[in-house]
């Protein structure tokens, strides 16, 4: 094996550095990427790769963001795309907190970079950036998720509907007309009201 001189070593962990900070593409363009073209971290995670396949069948690139509102330029601007990323593999997971998301996502540093969290770099790690650091706090995970306006869960509702008509489309052959009717199954539930129960 070849070894490196001390500048050679410098710019290759300095190229790994830059590579895994550069601004990243949508959720669903990383997902349409070879595997070979995305960071050895992220390829070695089985976490990532399944959400990756996973989320990234949605259209996240149009996904309506949150407007520009910094107080400075300097501060990182919070993207509502992985937040929404987060809370759907919460769901997945059947997590009942938002502190066991946030701790489910410092233990696995890929599945942050392949959601979009915005990055604080640190030599530190081999990944090339501080999680913890990168994440926001439990707190204002959980409270963004109860300030996420309407519009922007409406178009990931009509995304998700649309992809799933596309694998219809797909996979089956026939006429389908998809939507346009449902079938339900009901049954009457007594509730303790005065309407039911005059006594």
């Amino acid at each position: 094996m070849m070894r490196l001189s001390f500048p050679a070593w410098l710019r290759s962990l300095k190229l790994r550095w830059d590579r895994v900070l550069v601004p990243r593409p949508s959720l669903s363009a990383l997902a349409k990427l070879p595997i070979s073209q995305l960071p050895k971290f992220v390829r070695e995670s089985e976490v990532a790769l399944q959400y990756l396949q996973l989320l990234g069948l949605l259209d996240w690139a149009d996904f309506p963001e949150r407007p520009d509102q910094r107080f400075s330029p300097q501060e990182a601007l919070l993207p509502y795309a992985p937040f929404v990323a987060a809370y759907l593999v919460k769901l997945d997971r059947r997590m009942s907190y938002v502190a066991d998301l946030w701790q489910y996502l410092v233990e696995n540093p890929a599945l942050v970079w392949v959601l979009g969290f915005p990055l604080k770099a640190s030599r530190a790690f081999a990944w090339g950036f501080d999680v913890r650091a990168s994440l926001p706090t439990h707190r204002h995970l959980s409270r963004l998720l109860r300030t996420i306006p309407n519009p922007t869960l409406q178009y990931l509702l009509n995304n998700t509907v649309q992809s799933i008509q596309r694998e219809f489309r797909g996979t089956f052959q026939l006429d389908i007309r998809f939507g346009e009717c449902i079938s339900l199954d009901t049954k009457h539930i007594i509730a303790w009201v005065k309407e039911n129960n005059p006594k």
